[in-house]
């Protein structure tokens, strides 16, 4: 009987050892499995076209805004869909193409008192639907950057509510980038984490960029450069989204953006791999880098001509 139950024993640690090791295992697989998202939400584009809503559309703002009014910080369902609805903005059908619709003059003012007011970005994990509200707050209180900011210097993964593999990490940070000298108690910390590697990297340069650190334009335009030397004529893919991510930060900061712009020109001259399904990956110009640059020093007929095809119609946006 005693050597049953020792073997007992000795057989219940083995399967506990095991168990230990098989979830040693799944973890660390589940942790190789998260990939970095990418560092530029579409709502906080500072380039981003939007044309003037009609009724229709007036009324779809005042009906989620009034949905968050009545649901308060009692984000059911129906609280979420409002906030999706206000995160991802409206789009209108045109026959010819489809354009983002404006939110009404105040509306996302009132939105930003809401938030605050009932604390909706707590309490748990933030997803893409709350990133994607606040890059929308243009004027955001201290409660909605430290919200942002917990979620972007976070020591672990944060998942994405929509891709279970994906941190979104970056999102957040370029959120936080977004209100510019609001994130101003974070440009030394987003300043040592600076990289052109990821889009944690990215993301940092960005925040660093935007909330003044004084040395955080020089050392993006040196790592724009860096990353150009080391290339070939065609950029490949995923350097392309780390270079547009850098980019955008020059959009971030005003005039002074403008002293930097050598690399940015530089890739606009090259080509990028760009993804066409069923196809694969097939070289086009780095189009999605025109509005920016519009956006950065304006209209210019030296640039119509350094860069023709901004203008030609017949060739894509790479993707």
């Amino acid at each position: 009987m005693k050597v049953a139950i020792q073997r007992l024993g000795l057989a219940l640690l083995l399967i506990g050892a095991g168990f230990v090791i098989g979830c040693s295992i799944v973890v660390q697989k589940s942790a190789q499995a998260v990939q970095l998202g990418d560092a530029i939400p579409l709502s906080m584009n500072p380039f981003e076209r939007c044309v003037e809503p009609n009724a229709d559309e007036m009324a779809l703002f005042s009906v989620a805004v009034r949905t968050l009014e009545v649901v308060q910080g009692r984000l059911n369902s129906l609280g979420i869909g409002a906030m999706k609805f206000l995160g991802s903005g409206l789009l209108r059908r045109r026959a010819e193409d489809t354009v983002n619709v404006c939110g009404p003059e105040g509306t996302y003012d009132r939105v930003a008192r809401l938030v605050s007011e009932y604390r909706m970005l707590e309490p748990g994990r933030l997803t893409e639907y709350d990133l994607n509200l606040a890059a929308r707050l243009s004027k955001p209180d201290p409660y909605v950057v430290t919200a942002i900011a917990n979620s972007a210097f976070n020591d672990l993964p944060q998942q994405s509510g929509i891709f279970e593999s994906e941190d979104i990490r970056p999102l957040a940070r370029s959120v936080l980038a977004g209100f510019r000298e609001r994130s101003a108690e974070y440009a030394e910390l987003a300043y040592k984490q600076m990289s052109a590697n990821d889009s944690m990297g990215t993301s940092a340069a960005q925040i660093a960029a935007a909330a003044g650190h004084p040395l955080a334009l020089d050392r993006i335009e040196r790592m724009m450069a860096d990353t150009l030397s080391a290339k070939d004529s065609i950029v490949p893919w995923k350097t392309k989204r780390r270079l547009y991510e850098l980019a955008h930060a020059f959009a971030l900061v005003g005039e002074r953006g403008k002293l930097h712009l050598a690399p940015l020109r530089q890739l606009m001259t090259m080509k990028v791999q760009s993804w066409a399904p069923p196809f694969g990956m097939i070289e086009n110009p780095p189009k999605r880098m025109c509005d920016l640059l519009t956006y950065i020093v304006g209209a210019s007929s030296a640039d119509d001509q350094a860069y023709p095809y901004c203008a030609d119609d017949k060739i894509p946006y790479d993707q």
